[in-house]
């Protein structure tokens, strides 16, 4: 088992087979370049893992949004103006909050493709 968890991790770090085959790295610049990079890559890591979860709840709020648009388009009276008022904001919001989770400028949103 351990011979498994040490191929994992070498697997995982890029190192080939004849790493383990030449022995332990004593040089300190190549020591502390690895260590610098390995603390890169964390940092990284902590980025994306923030990236995706803003992106999944914002994700989350657009499909609320979606719902919510669906239901009142259902059940809107057409003749009542604060109806058709609140259906048109709760898409802007969801336009608004499309573009800031895709990344995406509102404005292609509103007009369809003509923008593009």
């Amino acid at each position: 088992m351990k011979r498994f968890a040490a191929a994992a991790v070498a697997v995982a770090l890029g190192f080939s087979g004849s790493a383990f085959a030449q022995g332990v790295i004593t040089d300190p610049n190549l020591v502390t370049g690895c260590l610098c990079s390995e603390q890169a890559v964390a940092a990284l890591k902590d980025q994306i893992s923030q990236a995706q979860q803003v992106y999944d709840q914002d994700r989350a709020a657009v499909d609320t949004l979606d719902q919510q648009i669906a239901q009142a388009r259902n059940s809107v009276n057409v003749a009542v103006r604060g109806q058709v008022e609140a259906l048109k904001a709760l898409n802007v919001e969801r336009e608004q909050l499309y573009a800031r989770t895709y990344d995406t400028d509102p404005r292609h949103l509103a007009g369809g493709d003509q923008g593009l």
